[in-house]
């Protein structure tokens, strides 16, 4: 910060932000090997996405699993966020049902070495960057449970607004 001072007031100044990086335009994320394709994820209904306007809805579509995360609905997120048509000014991520989302889908853990847990981690850190750095405002709807791999997607967004519902944890 720079410090100015101009007659009896002292003003800060803020440096000048430079994102160098658009990860909207970012290669493809391959998946880990226990993911539906991206197409079929795409179609299997796991994100409901409306727009309205200038906004753009996304829901995670899986309430009998209280919205609970796999490589499927990430690799889902990661094609909205690749191809944010140029109309869509905000992004609202919401959970279809009681929950925002209670993480990780253990039923679909696959186990893997060190090296492939890294990776995987990875590729969803990858995902949640998509969010963090998209080149729209993306604002986080929250409710019920708010858990591990959904309290991270969570704060990927800019902005989080919770219900009186939602409570948080992590693992």
């Amino acid at each position: 910060l720079l410090l100015a001072r101009t007659g009896t007031r002292a003003l800060l100044t803020p440096p000048k932000i430079v994102i160098k990086y658009n990860y909207s335009d970012q290669e493809v994320i391959e998946t880990m090997g226990n993911a539906a394709s991206t197409a079929s994820a795409g179609q299997s209904g796991l994100l409901l996405i409306e727009q309205s306007g200038a906004v753009l809805t996304v829901g995670l579509n899986r309430p009998a699993k209280r919205n609970a995360l796999n490589d499927s609905i990430i690799l889902a997120i990661q094609d909205c966020f690749s191809s944010l048509p140029d109309t869509v000014g905000a992004v609202v991520i919401h959970g279809i049902g009681d929950h925002f989302s209670s993480g990780l889908d253990l039923s679909e853990l696959t186990e893997h070495d060190a090296t492939g847990g890294l990776l995987h981690s990875q590729m969803w850190h990858r995902v949640f960057d998509r969010i963090q750095y998209s080149r729209v405002p993306v604002i986080a709807a929250l409710k019920g449970a708010v858990i591990g791999g959904g309290l991270e997607l969570a704060c990927a967004a800019h902005i989080r607004v919770a219900e009186p519902s939602a409570y948080f944890a992590l693992p």
